[in-house]
Order: structure tokens, then C-alpha cells, then sequence
């Protein structure tokens, strides 16, 4: 992280010249989905969904992960939004299941909606 300090008027907090340059090493870090969502309940998913201009499916297969609990779990981490309808609670025993989630994209704040479907298996 490089940047420039500069000295400021403690009234106007107008610039008045140059202290220098400044750097800071930094870590690596990753940027997800989630980093640009903020989380909105939709109380009615549905009727949300079909509000929406735009519709978009996509098929995923997601290898790295053991079961369909994990897949759920790792979809909302990355995705972001807020869970709907209860739909983050996944029976352990099942091979397959839907996750909802509801957001707005920042910074222009639009409405993000996700209908996440994870089945066990090579399909």
C-alpha cells in the first residue's frame, strides 16, 4: 500500500503541502461476490424473484467440497445476501437442496437475488 501524507489546516482542512510518501507492505487477500453485497431479507422470495428485470442460470460443480451441507454453506460465504426462508438449515442426510438469498449490489445499491440448487453427484 503506497500513499501520499499531506499536511491539512486544522480549520479549513485545506491541503497545505507535502509530508511525503508512506508504504505499508500488505498481505494477499481475496475479493468475493459477498464483499459487494449487503445482506436484505425478501419475506416473499417469490414474488421478489419474478420482480426482477433479469434472470440468469448457471450450472457449477463444485468438486472441492464434500457433501451438499458444505456446497450450501460455501455458496452463501461467497455469494453473500441474506438467507431466505429459512433455507441455510440443510438436512445432513439429503442429496440435494435449494438455497435463496437476497441483497443489494453496492455501491449502486440495485437488487441481487440468488436461487442457489445443489445436488450431490456428478450432474
Amino acid at each position: 500500500l503506497h500513499m501520499r501524507v499531506w499536511e491539512c489546516d486544522a480549520e479549513t482542512q485545506e491541503p497545505q503541502g507535502a509530508l511525503g510518501d508512506e508504504s505499508y507492505a500488505i498481505g494477499a487477500f481475496e475479493v468475493t461476490p459477498a464483499d459487494y453485497v449487503l445482506p436484505v431479507p425478501e419475506h416473499d422470495w417469490e414474488a421478489a424473484w419474478s420482480r426482477l428485470p433479469v434472470h440468469r442460470a448457471d450450472t457449477f460443480r463444485l468438486t472441492a467440497l464434500g457433501n451438499v451441507r458444505e456446497a450450501v454453506k460455501a455458496l452463501q460465504e461467497t455469494l453473500g445476501g441474506a438467507v431466505c426462508r429459512g433455507t441455510d438449515a440443510v438436512d445432513p442426510t439429503t442429496s440435494s437442496h435449494t438455497l435463496l438469498l437476497s441483497g443489494a449490489m453496492l455501491p449502486a445499491a440495485g437488487r441481487v437475488m440468488a436461487e442457489c440448487r445443489v445436488s450431490a453427484g456428478s450432474t
